[in-house]
């Protein structure tokens, strides 16, 4: 394995993995129906899909491709956006006109970003981040359900 890709995917996939848990963790001790893995997944394959467009764009920089090759990185965050939108919609339930786990889903999405910004190599933005998300799932839900 090259150093940059240590660097570039491995290290940015393991900081992902270790903050998406921490959001995860809160989840579960809510007992939400996504937990801990869901969240590591979540925000670890958001950075490796980072680090992935990375390498791509170099592999065919190298290959002299490039000109033939334009780079678009906001697909790749469309993509991923997508791809959790059905995720989320899976894990949203109905009954009784109340929708359920929707602060689950939104947090999917904000988790991805924290993989991304983890990808990106932008560790301090991703640790705040990831303590915002969990200071607004653990303490303001907390508040909503004192003022129901």
């Amino acid at each position: 394995m090259e150093k940059s890709e240590f660097t570039g995917i491995i290290v940015p996939f393991l900081a992902a993995l270790l903050l998406g848990g921490m959001i995860g963790v809160e989840r579960e001790q809510k007992q939400k129906s996504a937990g801990c893995r869901t969240f590591m997944l979540v925000c670890g394959s958001a950075a490796v899909f980072v680090g992935m467009g990375d390498s791509l764009l170099r592999g065919f920089k190298d290959s002299g491709l490039s000109e033939m090759v334009k780079s678009d990185p906001i697909r790749l965050v469309q993509a991923v956006i997508i791809g959790l939108g059905f995720i989320g919609g899976g894990i949203i339930k109905q009954s009784d006109d109340v929708h359920h786990n929707l602060s689950t889903a939104a947090a999917f999405m904000l988790t991805a970003a924290i993989g991304f910004y983890c990808g990106l190599q932008r560790y301090a933005v991703a640790l705040i981040l990831s303590v915002v998300t969990v200071v607004i799932l653990h303490v303001l839900g907390k508040i909503e359900r004192r003022l129901q």
